[in-house]
Formats: C-alpha cells, structure tokens, sequence
C-alpha cells in the first residue's frame, strides 16, 4: 500500500466511514454472537492445552477408516465407534475452517487498522508535543499542559513517513 493510499485510508472521511460501519455491523455481530457462542464450548487454557492433535491428513485417513470398520460390526460394538459422529464433527470442521480463515483476514485487517490510525494520531500529536514543549519557554501557560502528559511523550518516535 503507498503512503498515498494508506493517507486516503486515515483521512477524516474514511474514519467516519469506518465508524459508521462498525456501528451497522455491532448488530449483525451480536447475533452471529447470540447463535453461535451456545454451541461452542468453551475451555480454558489447561484443559486447550491437554487436547489430542491429530497428525496432518487425519481427516482423509479417519474417513477411510470409517469405511472400513462400518462393514465389522464386532469393531464397532468393542470400540462404540460412531462412524456418523466423527463424520458430522470433521463436516464441522471443515465449516469452522473456512469460517475462521474469514475472520482471521478481518482481525488482522482490523488490527493492522487499528495500527495505523495509532501511528498516524501518535505521530502527529507528538510533533505537535514537542512543538508545544519547544515553546514553552515563549509562553509558560504551556507548562500546566505539558508537564502533565510529558511521561506518555518522552523518547517517543514519530512514523518515519511523517519527518
């Protein structure tokens, strides 16, 4: 992206935009959220952590296994394999797949969003700090606003598109 694009992309039209559209999207969010968080369990790191990983290409070779035990009962009825149940669950899988890899492009897009306006309003309320500071021995009233805030500024670094 060129520093054009990306300035088009923080311009005061753009964020009112993306302000505007992410109060539209709270509502259809909540109820993506309303439907979906009951039948998703949830666990906590140690329980996350204690969970079998299956190797690459389980989902292929647990399908050609269910077609070979479903023909022996006797495997079946020792094991209480449920063929139609891990079925269901690598189907779910697959959904949940391609629905993470949407969301995970939109938390980044987001985050990386979320970056640049930081970057930009940090970088410009640094030079002006800096200014203010710099004038501060022309006009003391400066001080009562600057010495304040002078911890959040001190040692930091502007966007180096911005010198």
């Amino acid at each position: 992206m060129t520093v054009d694009s990306q300035q088009n992309l923080l311009s005061t039209q753009n964020m009112n935009a993306l302000i505007e559209a992410l109060k539209l999207s709270s509502p259809p969010l909540n109820d993506v959220q309303d439907l979906l968080l009951p039948l998703l369990p949830k666990i906590n790191d140690v329980e996350r952590s204690a969970q079998p990983r299956p190797f690459s290409g389980f989902p292929a070779a647990a399908l050609l296994l269910i077609q070979a035990v479903e023909s022996r009962p006797q495997i079946m009825t020792l094991t209480g394999f449920n063929g139609d149940q891990i079925r269901a669950q690598l189907q779910a899988t697959t959904e949940l797949n391609a629905y993470l890899a949407r969301l995970e492009e939109l938390q980044q897009q987001l985050q990386d969003t979320r970056l640049l306006l930081l970057a930009d309003a940090w970088s410009a309320a640094l030079e002006v700090y800096r200014t203010a500071k710099g004038l501060e021995h022309l006009d003391p009233t400066l001080r009562a606003v600057i010495h304040p805030i002078a911890d959040t500024f001190k040692g930091g670094k502007a966007n180096p598109k911005n010198k």
